[in-house]
């Protein structure tokens, strides 16, 4: 039995090391609804009545899974973010927005020591990736070289736009200037 705590650590010790922070998993926060639609992660970001809207106001665009069960999934033909989607749910429409683009935010928020609301959305774009590290590998970094689909973000902040890539779980890095 002595033998056992020793094992544990031994075996945990190359999953803590190999980790280089780079990457961080954006899970959804606890209460906050979640949806898949066209292999991404998306989380809701609010909602509206449903007779705020008309038919023709709004196009199909799928369906997703969301909490066990299936959404048609819609975008607004004008006006909307090219990102965002809709979904109905008791009345009301969903409002989403890719994890990535909201971890994309809450790091760029917390490098700058801003409030999250003064970071702008300047551009979010569907993409693949050349390897496993998002386009975006460090200097001594290896990476699987497999496609890698995911989004790239462009955030504005204090003057300044910043580029991040992501896969489709809403994994986010920070690029290097005009990756």
């Amino acid at each position: 039995m002595r033998w056992l705590v020793p094992l544990v650590l031994f075996l945990a010790l190359p999953l803590v090391a190999c980790g280089d922070g780079a990457l961080t998993p954006s899970g959804t926060p606890a209460g906050k609804a979640s949806l898949v639609f066209d292999g991404a992660s998306y989380g809701s970001m609010g909602s509206r009545p449903l007779g705020s809207l008309s038919a023709s106001e709004v196009e199909s665009v799928g369906s997703g899974e969301t909490q066990g069960s299936t959404a048609d999934v819609f975008r607004l033909r004008s006006g909307g973010k090219e990102w965002e989607v809709l979904t109905r749910s008791g009345g009301r429409w969903l409002t989403w927005e890719p994890l990535a683009l909201e971890e994309a935010r809450r790091q760029l928020s917390d490098s700058l020591g801003v409030p999250e609301a003064q970071v702008s959305v300047e551009k979010v774009e569907r993409v693949e990736w050349p390897d496993a590290c998002l386009g975006a590998a460090g200097d001594h970094e290896v990476c699987a070289q497999v496609i890698t689909p995911g989004f790239r973000v462009v955030l504005g902040a204090r003057g300044g736009e910043y580029l991040y890539h992501s896969d489709l779980q809403g994994n986010v890095r920070r690029a290097a200037d005009g990756g």
